[in-house]
């Protein structure tokens, strides 16, 4: 069909790669490097303000993770990947770079282990979330493993409880098939009678007093042996216990230092459990079975990275009071009670742990297809406390169901319920409005979507972003969260741009009050690798009344970022001919600050490296109108002889790109001409091919005779 010009210029539904025909008036082919706003139409994109640039380079591949440490300060870690010339550190929101520290090399071994056979990538391998005062890494590459070294096995003795003395009753124990007979008497004496049977053991035993009324009787190569007791009174007056089994009612009052025994419950459906004696206490509780592992190698599980600062010595960075982040092994909580059989190891031990999350105040971990909580208020313990009965505050350990092989990859926390992300199938896991307790805990699939394994989903309000692959290039779905839990979809926000977003995403950032999402590209060094995928969204009551996606080009690759107090914060790689250059910027998304001018004119801020450091200078460029004169180094001034590439600077307040036109001496100083290029201004729109940014207008339009007849101009173009 012939093409057509309309006047509808507010188009802040951004780009649409549907066919004229279908497009919205508020819709056009491709925009570049603009803001969309409802209530202002079309602007250029917030400027780029240079916060750090350092030598050194991160891969492409390398993790950025925002920390939101307090309410006004803010980080973002970084962890280098393979190729990397620059290492692992931390960065704030000032562009002040922290160290990393490691406990020592085995933290650091448990943070790069690559996968088998193949090389250390942090964008798959690694997985950080912040947790309280933790970020939490998971690499999932290592398989948690409980500790090589098991408990003392189980010391086989056993005990004689004389539980009363009553006269004229006849007294038998039998040893390992010998028996021990003690005649009736007309004492009561308890103590008697103990010292009876500790006199009167067979060969090869050995017993002892351990009170009045109790007597071990060990076996003197350690071995097991048989033990029981029988009276004339019913039975009643004495009690034998072995240590590898006995009935609580028999269980002596008091035992040999640390005695452990086995005790069998009266109904079978119960399982055994073990209790020890305390000395000081006088009395039993329980502990975990002896022989068996009871502790989870630290080595293998998630460490953390916490913030501290150096002493006035400089004793662990060379620097005193310096600020910097330890990755540190976590000592998780032993079991305490039960054996393998009553008391099962969490599920995530010999799985690998793809994400880690705080819920209802507690540390939650997902392996494969189990999601397992920490007990309540109790971070770092994963197993009961006791067998005997489930607590409130009980670990939680669950696996999800379905017909298919699904594998969870990420965890959102909303309010009431966890929305488990897993690679072809969601779900919810919550305690249908009770308390979240191990016997309340509810799990239901919800959606069937594929999502990406290696791109951490982002919440705003009640509404899930997670990154969906399909083939060449990824949908981004809208995952809704009602107030009661229940999902009703998950929308294809990209379903009217299926050919923009490539498959190659690395994070989703999200801007919770000005309502942006972020989509940052794990490509290097080339065009689409210097682009990022902006989507801008307004919510009027129920109704969506923005959904618009824009393409912002910058001069470095971004690598991450996050955003803080209403700016984005971007870390990247810039490269040139010369040099590769690791920098750290910021976007005002909020309204643009107010022009100063202090009769000098408008500071200005070099956004290519071409010309060295022109942001270095504290000289103020003097605005001519068309063009303005920025006074640069001797090295500056001779770059332009010896290169062909282009020299530009940009309004860092209103963001005008001004191009090099000429240079001059004077007064010993060097200066350098700059021009505000000539602009094509219009206000139509082209529902075909229009491209803002780079004025294409349709290949057959004569640009030239349309140039004069729109009197808006549209400066969209920016590095």
């Amino acid at each position: 069909m012939p093409k057509f010009i309309s006047t509808e210029a507010s188009l802040y539904n951004g780009i649409s790669q549907q066919s004229p025909e279908l497009r919205l008036p508020s819709q056009v082919k491709d925009i570049n490097n603009a803001n969309l706003t409802l209530a202002r139409g079309v602007e250029i994109r917030p400027p780029v303000e240079i916060l750090l640039e350092e030598s050194g380079e991160f891969s492409a591949d390398s993790l950025v993770h925002p920390i939101k440490y307090t309410d006004d300060l803010s980080y973002l870690l970084v962890i280098a990947g393979d190729g990397s010339t620059a290492t692992s550190k931390v960065y704030d929101t000032d562009g002040v770079a922290y160290p990393i520290i490691y406990q020592d090399a085995a933290a650091q071994t448990y943070l790069e282990t690559p996968q088998s056979g193949g090389s250390f990538v942090p964008t798959q391998a690694c997985q950080l979330a912040s947790v309280l005062d933790y970020t939490f890494v998971c690499n999932k590459n290592v398989t948690p493993a409980m500790s090589s070294t098991s408990l003392p096995a189980l010391v086989e003795e056993g005990y004689i409880w004389i539980k009363n003395g009553v006269q004229q009753v006849t007294r038998d124990i039998v040893v390992n098939g010998t028996n021990i007979n003690h005649a009736k008497q007309s004492t009561n004496d308890s103590e008697v009678i103990v010292n009876y049977f500790v006199a009167n053991m067979p060969a090869g035993f050995t017993a002892t007093k351990i009170s009045n009324a109790v007597l071990k009787i060990v076996k003197n190569d350690g071995a097991a042996f048989t033990l029981t007791a029988s009276d004339s009174y019913s039975d009643t007056t004495m009690a034998a216990s072995r240590s590898d089994g006995c009935k609580i009612d028999d269980l002596p009052p008091v035992a040999g230092t640390d005695a452990i025994m086995k005790i069998v419950p009266e109904e079978n459906v119960d399982a055994a459990y073990f209790l020890q004696y305390n000395e000081d206490t006088k009395s039993w509780f329980e502990v975990s079975a002896p022989g068996e592992p009871a502790e989870i190698d630290n080595t293998t599980m998630p460490h953390a990275f916490i913030r501290k600062v150096d002493d006035g010595s400089g004793t662990v960075t060379g620097t005193p009071n310096q600020v910097y982040f330890n990755l540190e092994r976590i000592d998780y909580n032993a079991r305490e009670s039960g054996s393998n059989d009553n008391n099962t190891l969490p599920s995530f031990i010999g799985k690998k742990i793809t994400d880690s999350f705080f819920f209802k105040n507690r540390l939650g971990f997902i392996a494969e297809d189990n999601v397992i909580l920490s007990a309540t208020d109790d971070l770092f313990r994963f197993f009961p406390t006791t067998v005997k009965e489930v607590l409130d505050d009980d670990p939680i350990d669950v696996a999800i169901s379905s017909t298919s092989n699904v594998e969870l990859s990420h965890v959102a926390p909303f309010p009431e319920s966890l929305i488990l992300v897993g690679d072809t199938e969601q779900f919810t896991l919550g305690s249908g409005g009770k308390a979240f307790t191990p016997e309340n805990v509810v799990l239901d699939p919800t959606t069937s979507y594929s999502a990406a394994n290696d791109v951490p989903p982002v919440t705003v309000g009640s509404t899930l972003y997670f990154a969906a692959p399909q083939s060449s290039y990824a949908a981004i779905r809208e995952y809704s969260v009602q107030p009661d839990t229940l999902v009703t979809d998950a929308a294809d926000i990209t379903a009217h741009v299926p050919r923009l977003v490539p498959n190659t995403l690395k994070q989703l950032i999200s801007e919770n009050n000005l309502e942006y999402i972020f989509c940052i590209n794990d490509e290097e060094n080339d065009t689409s690798g210097n682009e990022m995928y902006v989507y801008k969204f307004y919510w009027q009551g129920n109704e969506k009344v923005q959904s618009a996606w824009i393409r912002w080009t910058f001069w470095f690759n971004p690598l991450g970022g996050l955003t803080f107090d209403g700016s984005l914060y971007l870390l990247g790689t810039e490269t040139t001919d010369t040099t590769t250059r690791t920098v750290l910027v910021k976007l005002n998304l909020s309204d643009k600050p107010p022009i100063v001018n202090d009769g000098l004119g408008k500071p200005y801020k070099s956004t290519r490296p071409n010309i060295d450091r022109i942001s270095n200078n504290n000289n103020v460029a003097v605005d001519n109108g068309n063009t303005i004169t920025l006074e640069v180094t001797l090295d500056q001034y001779n770059y332009v002889d010896i290169s062909n590439t282009t020299v530009a600077v940009v309004d860092r307040i209103v963001g005008t790109k001004y191009m090099y036109k000429s240079r001059y001496t004077e007064g010993g100083k060097y200066y350098f001409i700059l021009e505000k290029p000539s602009e094509l201004q219009f206000t139509a729109t082209a529902y075909d091919n229009l491209v803002l940014g780079s004025y294409t207008l349709g290949s057959d339009a004569d640009l030239s005779a349309i140039a004069d007849t729109f009197p808006i101009t549209f400066p969209l173009t920016l590095y």
